[in-house]
């Protein structure tokens, strides 16, 4: 094995099974007599024997990086994680333990050790907020990075928040690099961000806002922002919509509070102009000017697939004033209106202008209001009547559709959108 003496840097990627893995790391350290700069296990499978292993060995006394992303360490007792990163103190530099699914004792037990690496400059990992406050060991690593915030950098490939307060948000993004999360900086190109409210202290939260949208400025590649419930956009899409580099292919702002300047920006920003796909269900806009929802389908209509305009309060009004824009959007595929009270008479209105509309294959559209009984049940004659007065419409504009019918609300579940569905299908007649 002479051959490898002169191997200074090692990678193993692998699922190998424990047993197979444990009998190699001994083997490999004994065979490898340089000392190494550089080891990454990664993927795979570690038994505690293996970081003895690899902590006896003289040749790991000068390791710069060491990558151990994957190794399932669930559990591990961090003894073993402490006494390696003893040993390679004096010269780590970097260190990735990112998706090794430690639990927060662990991460705490290896703290003082951590500390004791005077040349680290980057420590990677994956972070998942989960709870309301920061767990211990977060709170512990965020103090630790803030310490020494001249020297380490806190790195993070994945990044999930879920259900946090904002101030614990802002507190996280300012300690990582996001430049190496990779699901959501430098070449993402989708972001996805569910459910971020706001306190009473909206004044105090101004600033986080700022912080929030800015950070949309380091997404170059975005081109699928999905924001469910962002209730501080209320107000500040201009702020978000400013940060955007570059044109979007789809956009989902939904379950949230907009202004009628919110739409406004949104129809004046020069990145919806290739827009494909447009979510805005749960906006409510019942109270918008009728002007608005018109401006903004004329600037997508070259463009638009995909339209969601679920449980936005619309009228009647409304959809008529933007008919006329919907029947320009000539690349609409798929259209959906479920959630909204709209009459019968609007109804036929807006079929006869989507049937003039080429590509349309998903119609989602709500049952008509004068369906419904006075406590809001539509009995099963009065169905089979509106599918008998659809059908007469479809078959006289003579083109074959399918349209599917929403109750709202759910007879079965209650919620605003019904998710089972009423299918009313069109099919021209064979010629004779």
């Amino acid at each position: 094995m002479t051959q490898l003496d002169s191997i200074q840097e090692v990678n193993v990627n692998c699922s190998w099974c424990l047993s197979t893995l444990a009998m190699f790391a001994p083997f490999l350290g004994q065979c490898l007599r340089r000392p190494w700069k550089n080891l990454s296990i990664t993927n795979s499978y570690l038994a505690e024997s293996d970081l003895t292993h690899l902590s006896q060995r003289p040749n790991i006394s000068q390791i710069k990086d060491l990558d151990l992303s994957g190794v399932w360490l669930v559990n591990f007792n961090p003894e073993f994680l402490q006494v390696l990163l003893e040993k390679v103190a004096a010269t780590l530099q970097e260190l990735y333990l990112d998706q090794c699914r430690n639990r927060d004792s662990q991460f705490e037990a290896i703290l003082p050790a951590l500390s004791r690496c005077s040349h680290l400059k980057s420590f990677n990992l994956k972070l998942c907020l989960k709870r309301k406050t920061l767990a211990n060991f977060l709170t512990c690593i965020l103090r630790w990075v803030e310490q020494r915030k001249s020297s380490v950098h806190l790195c993070c490939k994945k990044l999930k928040i879920v259900s946090m307060p904002m101030d614990s948000i802002v507190k996280v993004l300012s300690m990582v690099q996001l430049d190496c999360i990779q699901e959501q900086m430098s070449n993402l190109q989708r972001v996805h961000l569910f459910d971020i409210h706001m306190s009473a202290y909206k004044k105090q939260e101004q600033h986080h806002i700022v912080q929030i949208t800015s950070q949309f400025l380091k997404l170059s590649c975005l081109q699928d922002p999905h924001l469910a419930s962002p209730f501080f956009l209320e107000g500040c899409l201009d702020q978000m919509l400013r940060c955007l580099k570059s044109p979007l292919d789809n956009l989902s702002i939904s379950k949230c509070w907009l202004t009628e300047s919110d739409l406004t920006h949104l129809s004046q920003s020069p990145d919806i102009s290739q827009l494909k796909s447009l979510d805005l269900s749960g906006v409510t806009m019942t109270d918008f000017r009728p002007e608005l929802l018109p401006v903004l389908l004329e600037k997508l209509a070259a463009t638009l697939q995909e339209l969601d305009l679920d449980v936005c309060g619309i009228t009647d009004s409304q959809l008529e004033a933007f008919l006329p824009a919907l029947s320009r959007c000539s690349q609409l595929s798929s259209f959906s209106l479920c959630g909204n009270l709209l009459s019968t008479a609007v109804m036929e209105k807006l079929l006869r202008h989507t049937a003039a509309l080429p590509c349309v294959r998903q119609e989602w559209y709500p049952a008509p209001q004068e369906s419904y009984r006075p406590r809001g049940v539509l009995p099963e004659a009065r169905l089979a009547q509106l599918r008998a007065q659809l059908l007469e419409i479809l078959r006289d504009l003579g083109h074959p559709r399918n349209i599917w019918i929403s109750l709202s609300p759910c007879p079965r579940c209650g919620e605003d959108v019904c998710h089972h569905m009423k299918l009313i299908m069109y099919s021209c007649p064979a010629p004779a």
